[in-house]
């Protein structure tokens, strides 16, 4: 049982679950504006809110917002990164990551339904999990367009201190 589902049904009240939905999808929007310019990836926000959000709100619940934000990113709202939106960013060197924040969110939040969130240690193990999900959609996505050494080299590398620090932070 995750904290939102003691607070709130969303059974109870559809007009609040779907504001819930586009309020953290804003809050999404927001994270990926606070960055670190890296090429061909910068470091933002997202993730750490990704897995927060997940264990927090379980999978269900953040399993919509996320596939929200991407949707609105999608179809051209300026939600990623540095206020681009548009396909042309989900199919650019960032899609990968942007996709598995999808899956991370599922996959943590659906551990955090089952209870790993209850002591620090589970929820440095859920955000592993999550982290590694992201991880491998994003390097795999951009070995598609640059190569697997590049990759590496500019899609994992710099991002593993921080990826270290937002673990523990969430």
């Amino acid at each position: 049982m995750n904290l939102l589902s003691r607070l709130y049904n969303p059974a109870d009240n559809r007009v609040l679950y779907v504001f819930c939905v586009f309020a953290a999808s804003l809050l999404l929007a927001i994270a990926s504006q606070f960055l670190i310019p890296l090429l061909p990836v910068p470091v933002t926000l997202q993730s750490f809110v990704i897995l927060a959000m997940a264990m927090i709100l379980g999978m269900k619940l953040s399993r919509d917002i996320t596939f929200s934000y991407l949707l609105l990113g999608a179809i051209g709202f300026p939600v990623f990164t540095g206020g681009l939106g548009g396909m042309v960013v989900l199919w650019g060197t960032t899609g990968g990551y942007l996709v598995g924040f999808f899956f991370a969110a599922v996959a943590a939040g659906y551990l955090a339904d089952k209870g790993w969130c209850r002591h620090f240690m589970g929820s440095l193990f859920v955000a592993t999990i999550g982290t590694m999900i992201i991880f491998a959609c994003g390097i795999t996505w951009l070995a598609t367009l640059l190569g697997v050494t590049q990759a590496i080299q500019f899609g994992l590398m710099p991002f593993l201190l921080g990826a270290v620090l937002k673990l523990i932070a969430a």
